[in-house]
């Protein structure tokens, strides 16, 4: 009997113990820890700062799908939800399963969705719609402002578009970062890089970078230049580097140009030398560097002129005094041959 006794104890202590091990439990049934009456599928309760935590299977109004929901004890002593996880189940034809992801809080007994993944992987923060692989909808000084993949008309390629809710509530483009794909060839990739505003709905390209690194603002055409600006500079200073600075005109060996040569050239030309024509420069502009040093050289050339004709004007003006001394002793000289007659 004692032997029939220990073994029956043996079989109930190793089913106890083999059902503690794998928490088996019926079909249908809801765990809690802290709690013996679980609302959901799991439910955990226990202090957190003095209130009472609640970690349960949500399934909201509205027919959304299962997920995590937290609650908190508020001043009545009620369980309220604070925020949470859910799943929905998504439409996707007969025989496909498709479900998004959604992070949520709770603001005044609203819910506020934060944070949500599309069953194609879009991301949208502060919306459920997310229009690209990235969309961001938030409050900015009361507007609607949205961040998402940008497909514009045109055939313009992917980037990010800034968005505003305007009078008529309806959200309406501001402006934008794009990527267009440019042809490089058989197995190259090219891209430039464009930001962008809207003026009167009018889209107006503000900076623009090339593939090969150019930048054009107000233009997306750089011509290639490193900096093409399409519009007037404002700045307090601008520093131009150059070389070969014209300081050989003040050598000795310099070949000035005599004014008569040049005379010549500017009847011919109707301009002076080296600087370029009127057409040249309505045609390609001109080198800020290389004019300024061209107009230094032709001030140096004009010193020199007038440092020659002072020269010559001194001459003069010499040979006008001893001439005029000479008048004015041949005037004495005449004056005393009178007195004597």
């Amino acid at each position: 009997m004692k032997k029939a006794l220990l073994t029956l104890a043996i079989i109930g202590t190793a089913y106890a113990s083999s059902y503690a091990q794998t928490n088996i439990f019926e079909s249908g049934s809801n765990v809690g820890i802290g709690t013996h009456n679980p609302t959901g599928k799991l439910e955990i309760v226990g202090p957190y700062n003095g209130e009472q935590l609640v970690i349960s299977r949500d399934v909201l109004a509205g027919a959304e799908g299962p997920g995590i929901i937290f609650k908190n004890i508020i001043n009545n002593g009620t369980l309220q939800k604070i925020s949470g996880i859910e799943s929905q189940l998504m439409s996707g034809g007969v025989g496909a399963v498709s479900g998004s992801l959604n992070l949520y809080t709770v603001n005044n007994s609203n819910k506020i969705n934060a944070l949500s993944i599309t069953p194609g992987g879009n991301v949208g923060v502060g919306t459920t719609t997310p229009s690209g692989a990235l969309e961001i909808s938030g409050q900015s000084n009361g507007d609607q402002l949205i961040i998402s993949r940008n497909v514009l008309a045109g055939g313009e390629g992917p980037g990010i578009t800034f968005k505003n809710i305007i009078n008529n509530s309806t959200i309406e483009k501001i402006g934008g970062i794009e990527s267009q794909l440019k042809s490089g060839g058989v197995g190259a990739v090219s891209g430039s890089l464009n930001l962008f505003t809207l003026n009167n709905s009018v889209k107006v390209d503000a900076i623009s970078v090339a593939p090969n690194g150019d930048v054009g603002i107000g233009t997306a055409d750089t011509r290639g230049y490193k900096l093409a600006i399409n519009g007037n500079i404002r700045s307090k200073e601008i520093m131009v580097e150059t070389s070969n600075w014209p300081d050989y005109v003040f050598e000795s060996d310099y070949p000035l140009i005599s004014l008569t040569e040049l005379k010549n050239y500017i009847d011919h030309n109707k301009h002076l030398p080296d600087l370029p024509s009127a057409q040249e420069v309505t045609k390609n502009g001109i080198n800020l560097g290389e004019i300024v040093k061209v107009q230094t050289k032709k001030i140096e050339e004009l010193t020199l002129h007038l440092i020659e004709k002072d020269k010559q004007f001194d001459s003069l003006r010499r040979d006008n005094q001893s001439q005029q001394a000479q008048i004015n002793e041949l005037k004495d000289q005449l004056s005393k041959l009178l007195s004597k007659q």
